[in-house]
């Protein structure tokens, strides 16, 4: 459908499409010009999307979500230094993962950035540009090509090293200054990494009034999670005898007074006393619990409690291989070969 769209007094012909989306088109822009918000989309620059972009969605969004856009625009910029936004084509984001992929990596030294960095910051712009084209913006939003992910076999806390890091807590020194130990605070954060798969800001938001324990429960809030939902899980006597330990007068079941960073340099440590070497720090607390569980509950079931949108997510947080061995224990053997082995 062809209409003339009268702005700033002058008719411009517009090619939209069907009547209804011309019809939604109209709407859109007479609210933008109706707010002051309206801007030419062939004299949208790039920057002043990235404004009204950070303003309107980003504040909304949480911190770890904002840190990871506002990083992924900055790359973008260094890279292809755009101006206009409609002149950001399919070609100009082939051209920034290309670039991208070829970069040195500020945390693995020696090596470049890995694939799955770059397609981090890919969804990020991909997000951003659709809503552009939903903002009127642009007429059409360009295409992604994300780069393939090698298929690593996932990191994980088994048993073993669960073992050695809870008999570790011994040597922790913080946090101080309440009525439990530094070790009992550790152990109680292995144990609920560990037994419940939350995340660990989960853990350290948990209220000891979202803390039931006659009926074994706890709760997280949406405040606090990154699902942006409230979730009940029902919590295993042995986290509970955990919990009990730490009963005081916070407000926080796992107060921590100090710096943020100073809990992943004692976990380093932590890591280190236990003789135990695996990358990250608590979220392989996360891909354990998903990983040692896969045989025990449903894949839906599993997803639910680990609080994925997707069973596509959960079955990422698996180790495949331990699925295997364990299967190739029951596999069916010939007596033939029984005999032969024995």
């Amino acid at each position: 459908m062809v209409g003339l769209l009268v702005l700033r007094g002058a008719a411009t012909p517009k090619s939209i499409g069907s009547k209804s989306a011309a019809e939604k088109y109209r709407r859109r822009i007479e609210g933008q010009l109706a707010s002051g918000t309206y801007k030419s989309p062939s004299k949208m620059t790039w920057q002043e999307f990235r404004e009204q972009y950070e303003r309107d969605v980003l504040s909304k969004r949480a911190p770890g979500t904002k840190r990871e856009a506002i990083n992924a625009f900055t790359h973008f910029e260094r890279l292809i230094k755009p101006k206009l936004l409609t002149s950001i084509k399919t070609s100009t984001i082939d051209r920034f993962s290309s670039l991208r992929i070829t970069e040195d990596s500020k945390r693995n030294k020696g090596h470049s950035i890995s694939p799955a960095t770059v397609n981090k910051e890919l969804r990020q712009l991909k997000a951003a540009l659709r809503k552009a084209r939903r903002w009127g913006y642009i007429a059409t939003a360009p295409d992604f090509d994300f780069l393939r992910e090698p298929e690593k076999l996932i990191e994980f806390i088994d048993t073993d090293q669960f073992t050695r890091l809870y008999e570790a807590c011994e040597s922790m020194k913080r946090p101080r200054d309440f009525r439990f130990t530094p070790a009992q605070w550790w152990r109680g954060v292995l144990c609920v990494g560990f037994l419940t798969g939350w995340r660990i800001g989960e853990i350290l938001s948990l209220a000891w009034e979202d803390v039931d324990f006659e009926a074994r429960t706890a709760i997280t809030r949406w405040s606090n999670n990154k699902g942006r939902r409230d979730g009940i899980v029902d919590l295993h006597p042995v986290v509970v005898d955990h919990l009990r330990c730490l009963v005081g007068f916070h407000q926080l079941v796992f107060p921590w007074p100090h710096h943020k960073r100073t809990l992943w340099s004692d976990f380093e440590q932590l890591k280190r006393v236990a003789g135990v070497n695996f990358s990250g720090a608590f979220h392989r607390l996360r891909y354990g619990f998903a990983t040692l569980n896969q045989g025990m509950y449903e894949l839906k079931v599993l997803q639910s409690m680990m609080r994925h949108k997707s069973s596509q997510t959960t079955q990422r947080y698996m180790n495949i291989e331990t699925q295997v061995k364990r299967t190739a224990q029951n596999l069916f053997v010939p007596d033939v070969l029984k005999s032969a082995s024995s």
